[in-house]
């Protein structure tokens, strides 16, 4: 196989469009948030134990209730993927962003509505998944009885 004569400004171009461009689905697979871990919201858990693992609340009302949203985050597997896509950049001279760029910006990035409800003592009493249009999905714990508050 014949390797084409290029002159060493082209070479040059290769390498710098290269260097430049390589990375940023790596990039985007690394700065994936974590995945949250929703045994914190099991009642009788602490509101703090809550928002350190969930962040601050969007709302905090008199409610006694929290609503969070928050990106739903990747797996561990984010910096396997990582790896993949610099081989991938390094060997197709970045190509490989053309298809590995897109496809990295429609893994997770899915926004997460919660509320969670505390009592007098500021533990979980449940917690629900709010999704737009639809009806809330109760996640863990109980709801209160009709007419009775959260104590």
């Amino acid at each position: 196989m014949e390797i084409p004569n290029l002159s060493v400004s082209a070479i040059r171009w290769i390498a710098a469009l290269s260097v430049l461009s390589v990375g940023c689905a790596a990039s985007r697979a690394l700065n994936q948030p974590d995945k949250k871990d929703y045994d914190v919201l099991r009642p009788g858990t602490n509101v703090d134990m809550v928002r350190a693992e969930l962040g601050e609340p969007l709302k905090s009302g008199r409610d006694r209730c929290d609503l969070f949203v928050f990106q739903e985050g990747s797996s561990g597997w984010k910096y396997l993927r990582a790896m993949g896509y610099s081989i991938l950049d390094v060997g197709t001279l970045a190509l490989s962003e053309i298809v590995t760029n897109p496809l990295e910006a429609s893994v997770g990035g899915r926004n997460v509505r919660m509320r969670v409800c505390y009592d007098a003592e500021q533990n979980v009493v449940y917690s629900e998944r709010l999704d737009i249009g639809q009806s809330p999905q109760l996640m863990t714990g109980t709801y209160p009885s009709h007419g009775q508050t959260i104590r």
